[in-house]
């Protein structure tokens, strides 16, 4: 159906979803890319887009797809605090930091005061991530957890997925693997598993490194 009859988009969908959930992100991405201009009404398959660039390790493609999302949601309710917190996070790893904070003005029609103040906090942390300022980034984490708590429990999967990863780069494993527990009692989707898993194995080969002890680290 998907070859022969192109204009049947949801099949294309369900494809691409097959193809995810065996573990084929690349192949997934590029049957959605193959709708063309027809593909990019919907901000649902966009997301999908950009999460699939993710998942793949394609910045460039990422932060496209991300900024169409953004674009196309920020004067509605399809808006999300995930799509700022995923473009945020590339454009501080690349040291674009005046381009990752000028997203939480954008973000302001988006989310309310509350979640402001979060999405602005996780920013701080990946920007002293990606500066390797690791135990400033633990602090400020610690911080989130003290003030924000109730916050945190009321938080989408995919934005407590960003607070999750930030913990496993931080080395805080005990909080990332409790967000995990949480997040995986709410039945997330294929995107927001392969994070974990993705932030879970870096935080393994992280301690493999640094001589760490494999019982533990499996154990955990």
């Amino acid at each position: 159906v998907v070859h022969e009859h192109p204009q049947y988009m949801a099949a294309t969908d369900l494809y691409s979803d097959v193809l995810w959930e065996q573990n084929k992100p690349d192949e997934a991405l590029l049957v959605l890319e193959r709708l063309g201009a027809n593909g990019v009404g919907s901000v649902t398959r966009l997301r999908k887009l950009a999460d699939l660039a993710v998942r793949v390790g394609d910045d460039t493609r990422a932060k496209t797809y991300l900024n169409k999302v953004i674009d196309r949601s920020r004067s509605s309710s399809l808006g999300q605090m995930h799509d700022y917190l995923q473009l945020a996070k590339i454009y501080t790893k690349e040291g674009r930091h005046e381009d990752a904070d000028k997203l939480t003005s954008r973000m302001k029609k988006v989310v309310n005061s509350a979640d402001l103040d979060f999405a602005r906090a996780i920013m701080g942390i990946q920007r002293e991530i990606a500066d390797n300022r690791v135990d400033k980034a633990r602090d400020k984490l610690a911080q989130v957890f003290d003030n924000q708590t109730d916050l945190i429990a009321k938080l989408e999967t995919d934005a407590q997925t960003s607070l999750l990863e930030q913990c496993f780069a931080a080395g805080m494993d005990k909080e990332g693997f409790a967000l995990a527990s949480t997040i995986s009692r709410r039945s997330p989707g294929k995107a927001l598993l392969d994070r974990i898993k993705v932030s879970i194995d870096a935080s393994k080969a992280r301690k493999a490194a640094q001589g760490a002890n494999p019982v533990e680290t499996e154990r955990e």
